[in-house]
């Protein structure tokens, strides 16, 4: 009996929250810099940093128009406090959807300034945008289960190939999952405990997935 009872300290709800969480989540966050710092831009990376750069400065989001401004714009944040020489703009450029025109452009904008400094430091939100929704699976599993089958669910979703490998990219995708996660979160939540700031979550939740890529509509 005293056996189990020690078995089950190693996972109690402070060790969970203040030892392991903390330390899986340093430990995806070193991984994912020191990977990402080796990789040269993806070919939509560019596009979607100018973008939401572009965004952030006029309000307008007239380039790289088939994905909402939201993603973009958070990506993009960093920028703002990087001395950045922004390539012209020509008025074919503006909702062109020609990812032709779209790469030319956005080529100028990352190798006219310092392309090293802006994809590492917009890869890195992803990077926490990422863990955020990390943390609604967590949220999620013990809903349903245990803390204990949280924290695995968390951890498994963080080392998983396929989000390392997504989600150090400045792309939209693991954001827009995030949004994801959290509205089913919020929405379980809500159903059980009955409490309208859960269902208004949900929905705002809801509002940033579309806001982010048209496929939150899903």
């Amino acid at each position: 009996m005293a056996k189990n009872k020690k078995n089950v300290s190693l996972f109690s709800k402070k060790k969970i929250i203040f030892l392991y969480i903390p330390f899986i989540s340093i430990s995806y966050i070193l991984i994912s810099i020191s990977s990402y710092i080796q990789k040269s831009p993806t070919f939509d990376e560019g596009i979607i940093i100018a973008s939401g750069y572009h965004y952030l400065h006029t309000g307008e989001n007239d380039i790289n128009a088939e994905n909402p401004p939201l993603v973009k714009a958070l990506l993009a944040f960093p920028t703002l406090f990087i001395n950045i020489n922004e390539p012209e703009i020509k008025n074919d450029l503006k909702f062109s959807y020609n990812m032709n025109k779209e790469l030319i452009y956005a080529g100028k904008f990352l190798y006219d300034n310092n392309a090293i400094k802006i994809i590492n430091y917009t890869r890195f939100i992803n990077v926490i945008l990422t863990l955020i929704g990390a943390f609604f699976v967590y949220l999620t599993v013990t809903f349903y289960l245990k803390r204990p089958f949280g924290l695995l669910g968390f951890a498994l979703f963080l080392f998983s190939p396929n989000i390392l490998a997504h989600a150090r990219l400045a792309t939209v995708d693991t954001s827009i999952m995030t949004f994801m996660f959290g509205a089913n979160y919020f929405l379980l939540i809500s159903f059980k405990r009955r409490k309208s700031y859960y269902f208004i979550l949900a929905g705002i939740m809801v509002g940033l997935a579309m806001l982010g890529k048209f496929t939150g509509l899903l």
